[in-house]
């Protein structure tokens, strides 16, 4: 069972980005290298293979964390339209941090995050029960 979560620990850094960030860099810098070694065609090619990887590994990541928020912002508007909170003033910024906020404190959170247009942080150190979050991409 994973620890509670809770502002200090909700931070989440999956290993496998950080580990292929790693590779993509070496294989570029390696691929750099060689190409100032031997420059022909078929490095450039080598070149051109490690940029592609490193592209398409950034594409997937912001791709899924696009969606990912796509998501939390629909379940966060029809959660805030159950507990009778409009959420049409808020930022995406704002929704995703109420997604952390337990249903008995999100309605005057919300209200509040609204009008005194509270920065992410500052609306997850206002949360008293935490609402833990371990499906996050």
């Amino acid at each position: 069972m994973p620890q509670p979560q809770t502002y200090k620990n909700h931070v989440h850094r999956p290993p496998g980005p950080t580990a292929l960030s790693v590779l993509n860099v070496t294989l570029f810098l390696t691929a750099v290298v060689e190409l100032v070694r031997h420059y022909d065609l078929l490095h450039w090619f080598l070149l051109g293979l490690a940029v592609s990887a490193w592209s398409a590994a950034i594409a997937a990541r912001e791709y899924a964390l696009k969606n990912q928020n796509r998501v939390i912002r629909l379940e966060e508007n029809v959660r805030l339209h159950h507990l009778g909170v409009d959420p049409s003033g808020l930022t995406m910024r704002q929704m995703i941090a109420l997604r952390f906020a337990s249903d008995a404190e999100v309605p005057a959170l919300a209200r509040r995050a609204e009008a005194e247009r509270l920065d992410p942080k500052a609306i997850k150190q206002s949360i008293q029960q935490w609402r833990a979050d371990h499906d996050r991409v």
